[in-house]
């Protein structure tokens, strides 16, 4: 079913798509879905460029026109994007990167482009994340440094796991994925961890990152997305963080996060 909503989005009928074979359908399902991830990932980059237009002053007027307290604004807008500090009073996030060997190379890359974009969503929230990076192996690691993400401010990135970072912290980790039984909860505290799994998979390792939660011992929640979203619940790291900063850091219920975030491709259609 998920395959046909696919590729009835390429604009293929109901009889063209009942005529294909399955190689042929898994190709253009692998196409149509490429297309739909370069689109988010324009769209993201176009909402970031209008953030930070917002906070330009306009191409008409110069420094010199403004008004003594005009320019103190554009000083502080300034200054808040270049000395942005993460957010003790909200709970830490953790990318959990150790999945390498579970991922292809053009998967890889997908996921170091999702996690540049992640720290660019968290960078400009109101209320960022303090975050982490680990369980990073070589190809990630190079992969990121050819992203210059040395250069970038208030994240830790190592290659230690998850279950040795934390291991006097393990209550404290709650690991988001779709699935878990529970919600997340409402009355997370600061010192509690959310943890992401940074994995592109297809689907190909479905229930994985609940099992390492609980080979771990633990707690798994997956996130309270709408009605409306048809379905996978996996969502692509870049937009578990800029839910989760919405819903943390701007103080927005789950369904106004959502309907900022969530694709329109996850929208069912009926």
């Amino acid at each position: 079913v998920e395959q046909n909503n696919v590729l009835r989005r390429a604009g293929l009928s109901s009889s063209e798509i009942d005529g294909l074979s399955k190689n042929k359908r898994k190709k253009l399902v692998r196409r149509q879905l490429g297309r739909e991830r370069v689109a988010e990932q324009k769209e993201l980059r176009k909402r970031k460029r209008e953030e930070e237009k917002a906070n330009e002053l306009p191409l008409d007027r110069k420094k010199s026109a403004l008004s003594e307290s005009e320019r103190a604004v554009h000083r502080e807008r300034k200054r808040k994007k270049s000395e942005w500090v993460p957010c003790s009073d909200i709970p830490s996030l953790t990318v959990d990167l150790a999945f390498e060997d579970k991922m292809t190379e053009r998967e890889i890359a997908s996921m170091t482009v999702q996690i540049q974009n992640a720290y660019s969503v968290n960078r400009l929230a109101e209320k960022p994340f303090r975050l982490t990076l680990c369980g990073m192996q070589a190809q990630m690691q190079a992969a990121m440094e050819r992203n210059l993400s040395h250069n970038w401010k208030h994240v830790t990135q190592t290659p230690t796991p998850l279950a040795d970072l934390y291991k006097n912290r393990l209550a404290d980790i709650i690991y988001l994925t779709a699935d878990a039984d529970d919600l997340i909860g409402g009355d997370l505290q600061s010192s509690d961890v959310l943890v992401v799994g940074g994995l592109v998979d297809r689907n190909r390792h479905k229930g994985l990152t609940k099992q390492i939660a609980d080979e771990l011992g633990v707690r798994t929640a997956r996130l309270p997305l709408k009605e409306g979203i048809g379905g996978s619940k996996v969502l692509t790291t870049t937009h578990v963080v800029e839910l989760l900063s919405l819903r943390f850091g701007c103080d927005l219920s789950w369904d106004e996060a959502c309907d900022r975030v969530i694709p329109k491709r996850k929208m069912k259609n009926d």
